[in-house]
């Protein structure tokens, strides 16, 4: 099999002519970038211009399988969306846990969408046959009844990647979902999608994918699903996923007294009550996603798939919601109209202080009073979605909503926020690499891909010794992260990052059972012998450095430097939860100051080979990464690159 038939073709759709075309993957391009991630951040660089407007027809979204997509390969159905965000104004790539293997399967490996269709449609691909098709009668319908109707239509083999009511009116806080169980980061990936009126993509793949190695590539995939299918968790990791961080293993629920766990509505009993059933996206024996029967609000009694369990536990509960039940047809409600709960959360919490501290009245809420509650939150949630009375306000971000109010607004959004987001996590709780990368990530505070074993506390050095070798990382580089007693979370960081990067290039899940599962040989292994394309693990690392590499450049040229990294303020304040005093500390409890992590931030940088000074990348790097005419582009832009002395 020819390396250049297994790439696929990325396929061009403009629509504001609804012409098509499609080009074939060049070698090159495989060969440094490999697929997914990586071929979307080039493909961003060249296709997203400088300064183009978020919600403009110029603005490029581009939709990425994975190399391995289409594939026996775990997990690894993997699909990555690029676009210049609206919420922050960055270039951001984020991934969906599926159908990136229904666009392999139908012979492409990007697809890239230009201009404006004048009225609702949605993107047909199934195989060669490709049409922009009618969908006035889909907008504004919520996600479930799109993905449902499309199928019921078309077939349920089909893949549908769809938004919601809140993507159609442009808010930038809305989410993009994959076949209803899984989504596509934050940022207002669907108000892009809704400035060009593109309700979903529709895809059906029937042309298969043929591996070049077909005895070599399944040895290496059964002996995975042998490690998966046996690891000591999984059973708990079934249906809960990261659930397991907040309830621990369901093995020791037992050990609470009935009297505990009746007092606690966020307990695991009440998790069980709702629980039905386990959800997992295509080739995943280790699914992360739970189907529950929702127990309260406007859909009670209906199956309901929930992703990310924990998220609307924890934003629920400082919101005053007072059952987990709530907590969940709230996560319900957010998933069907394309919401993210994280950031709604973020605004009401935001809304509510203010309101309290008597910055905002009820006046300004249109004589919504602002309670922490179940009945707050929906209301304000129904706002958003419509884009009616206060929740209008909220519908554009947290940046948009502080500057609409005032400077007392703008001071607290300043001093919680990084690239127009709050944090997925707090650092005063549990320092580690997420942090690290919440505060330096390209897209938006986003930590997933500086997920480390340091996520959970209390490991020693040696564990994280042994993690840096399975990463190829040089033992003279080891010695300088980490000592017989600590460990520089911020130099980790780097690495970590390059690892996620390699796995969404080649389309490997990095939730916590693969990222423990996976490593660069494997991955090196299953490329070869599915694709042909013969490479070392330390040259796949180096894709992967590559690739984040590139989406950093992109953001450079729209004027995002060390500035805009950085830790909030709040983070070096005192936090008062469940009645302890939590303050910023290390991994390994050292007080940390904000000298302390500007240290860190330099550390950082250095790692990655990035000026210090201004926190971007050298003339040497980009150089040494092989994007030389990258170097060349940013300085015939003005973009000043720092050479090493």
């Amino acid at each position: 099999m020819e390396i250049s038939q297994y790439l696929g073709q990325i396929l061009r759709v403009d629509m504001t002519t609804g012409q098509m075309s499609r080009d074939p993957i060049d070698i090159d391009t495989a060969t440094n970038f490999v697929g997914g991630f990586g071929i979307n951040n080039k493909l961003g660089y060249e296709l997203i211009k400088p300064g183009v407007a978020p919600l403009s027809p110029e603005n490029v979204l581009i939709f990425g399988g994975s190399a391995l997509g289409g594939t026996l390969t775990p997990a690894s159905s993997r699909i990555y969306a690029t676009t210049k965000l609206p919420a922050s104004g960055t270039v951001g790539t984020a991934a969906g846990g599926s159908c990136g293997d229904a666009i392999k399967l139908a012979g492409y490996s990007q697809v890239v969408i230009t201009g404006r269709s004048e009225s609702p449609v949605f993107l047909k691909i199934f195989d060669d046959e490709v049409e922009l098709c009618d969908a006035r009668d889909l907008w504004g319908r919520d996600i479930w009844y799109t993905v449902d109707e499309l199928r019921r239509r078309y077939g349920s083999e089909c893949s549908v990647i769809a938004i919601g009511p809140a993507g159609e009116r442009l808010s930038a806080i809305s989410l993009t979902f994959t076949n209803k169980n899984g989504h596509l980061g934050r940022g207002g990936l669907p108000a892009v999608m809704g400035s060009k009126n593109l309700k979903a993509l529709l895809i059906r793949g029937r042309k298969g994918v043929e591996v070049a190695d077909t005895k070599g590539f399944m040895k290496i995939v059964d002996s995975l699903y042998d490690s998966l299918m046996n690891l000591p968790y999984r059973d708990d990791w079934l249906g809960m996923g990261v659930g397991t961080g907040l309830w621990g293993r369901r093995s020791t629920w037992g050990q609470k007294s009935a009297i505990e766990e009746a007092a606690n509505p966020y307990s695991s009993t009440e998790f069980e009550k709702s629980w039905r059933g386990f959800l997992t996206c295509p080739t995943c024996p280790v699914a992360c996603k739970s189907m529950l029967e929702l127990r309260e609000g406007k859909y009670t009694g209906t199956l309901a798939p929930i992703t990310g369990i924990t998220f609307p536990i924890e934003r629920s509960q400082s919101l005053g919601v007072s059952s987990l039940h709530q907590a969940y047809d709230i996560g319900a409600l957010c998933n069907r109209n394309g919401i993210d709960m994280v950031d709604l959360a973020d605004l009401i919490e935001m809304a509510i202080t203010l309101y309290e501290e008597k910055v905002i009245t009820k006046q300004d809420t249109d004589s919504l009073e602002l309670n922490r509650n179940y009945e707050t939150v929906t209301k304000l949630l129904d706002q958003v979605v419509r884009r009616e009375g206060f929740g209008a306000l909220m519908a554009d971000g947290l940046l948009a909503f502080a500057k609409a109010i005032g400077k007392e607004a703008e001071n607290y959004v300043a001093a919680r926020t990084v690239k127009g987001h709050e944090p997925m996590q707090d650092p005063r709780r549990h320092f580690h690499t997420w942090n690290i990368t919440e505060a330096t990530n390209p897209r938006s505070p986003w930590g997933q891909p500086g997920n480390s074993p340091a996520f959970q506390p209390g490991r020693p050095p040696g564990h994280f010794v042994d993690y840096l070798r399975r990463l190829y990382v040089s033992e003279n580089t080891i010695e300088g992260i980490c000592t017989s007693s600590d460990v520089n979370m911020a130099r980790l960081a780097r690495y970590a990052e390059d690892f996620y990067s390699l796995c969404s290039c080649v389309g490997i899940c990095i939730r916590v059972p693969l990222a423990q599962t996976y490593n660069p040989e494997i991955a090196a292994q299953l490329l070869a012998t599915a694709t042909g394309l013969q490479m070392k693990a330390q040259d796949l690392m180096q894709v992967g450095e590559r690739a984040w590499n590139m989406l950093k450049a992109a953001n450079m040229r729209e004027g995002f430097d060390r500035k805009d990294d950085k830790f909030p303020q709040i983070f070096f304040e005192p936090l008062l939860a469940e009645g302890k005093t939590f303050t910023l500390k290390d991994y390994y409890g050292k007080p940390l100051t904000e000298g302390d992590v500007e240290n860190l931030l330099d550390d950082y940088y250095e790692e990655r080979g990035w000026d210090i000074k201004k926190g971007i990348p050298t003339r040497e790097k980009l150089v040494d990464l092989g994007l030389s005419s990258t170097a060349d582009d940013l300085e015939r832009l003005g973009i000043e690159l720092p050479v090493v002395p």
